[in-house]
C-alpha cells in the first residue's frame, strides 16, 4: 500500500533533488520516496551523514571500506584497538596520539608491537 502526498519545498532544495533524479535516470517523485523509505529510522537528535567525498576520507583514514554504521563503529573501534590473541583492547585517543609521537623512524605498528610485548615480558618478570 502507498499513499500520495503533496508538500512544499524550497525551490533550491527541489532542484537539487530534480538534478539527481536526472542524474539517475528517475523521476524526482521517486527519488524522494526511496530517501524517505531509507531514511526513516534516522530519527537521532544529532544525526551523522558522509557525503560520499566524506565517506571515502573517512575509508582512507581506517584503511578500509565501510558499509554502514554499525560496520563503521567496529572499524573506528578496531583502529583504536590493540588485539592480543583474542583479546582486544580498546585504547583512548590521547594515549593513541601519545604513542604514535614516540614511534620516531620506526613504522607504528612495529613500534606498538614491540612496545606491548616488552611491556608484558616486564609484568610477567622476563625482562
Amino acid at each position: 500500500m502507498s499513499i500520495q502526498c503533496r508538500i512544499q519545498l524550497p525551490d533550491a532544495v527541489f532542484d537539487r533533488y530534480d538534478a539527481e533524479a536526472a542524474r539517475r535516470g528517475i523521476p524526482v517523485e521517486e527519488l524522494f520516496a526511496q530517501r524517505l523509505a531509507h531514511c526513516q529510522d534516522h530519527t537521532a537528535e544529532k544525526p551523522l551523514y558522509f557525503n560520499d567525498s566524506e565517506r571515502q576520507t573517512l575509508e582512507r583514514y581506517l584503511g578500509r571500506n565501510v558499509l554502514n554504521v554499525s560496520d563503521t563503529l567496529v572499524q573506528i573501534r578496531n583502529a583504536m584497538s590493540v588485539r592480543v590473541h583474542k583479546v582486544i583492547v580498546p585504547l583512548e585517543t590521547q594515549l593513541l596520539a601519545k604513542l604514535k609521537s614516540r614511534a620516531i623512524r620506526v613504522p607504528f605498528e612495529e613500534f606498538l608491537q614491540t612496545q606491548v610485548v616488552q611491556s608484558l615480558e616486564r609484568y610477567v618478570g622476563l625482562r
